[in-house]
């Protein structure tokens, strides 16, 4: 992105290649102004995070331990769930992922249960945890 002027928000991460940064920049999505966070994975890949602190706002202290991709420190940043997600691997591949309606509605509690997990074995799967911090797990047979 050009005219970006990063300031580090965490360098507390696992992986010392990973990196937020605040960009100064903005952008209109879906009628509302959005802030840019920017999640870089090293020499690897970038990821965009447009958000709006008044859209989707949430308790980031509930998402603690939703670690995928560093999605908890982002929003620890936010405080909002983004209304646009950008990712790019290199000159391979970009992935744009955009909000297209907000609608609240009532979710029953079953929605959220998780089944029964256990440690995943596949090939790779040392590699994947090693990059992104995470526990590759699967469901029980």
């Amino acid at each position: 992105m050009n005219g970006e002027n990063p300031s580090i928000i965490n360098r507390q991460l696992e992986n010392s290649s990973i990196q937020i940064h605040q960009i100064d920049s903005i952008k209109v999505i879906q009628n509302d102004t959005c802030k840019l966070v920017k999640l870089t994975w090293g020499n690897l890949s970038d990821e965009y995070h447009w958000y709006n602190s008044s859209k989707i706002k949430l308790d980031y202290n509930l998402f603690q331990k939703h670690n995928f991709e560093y999605l908890n420190k982002i929003l620890e940043v936010t405080k909002a769930f983004p209304l646009e997600i950008t990712k790019s691997v290199g000159k391979f591949m970009t992935i744009t992922m955009t909000v297209d309606k907000i609608e609240e509605m009532e979710i029953e509690e079953k929605t959220f249960e998780i089944p029964e997990l256990k440690k995943s074995k596949r090939k790779g799967d040392k590699y994947v945890e090693k990059m992104t911090g995470n526990k590759i797990m699967k469901i029980k047979n």
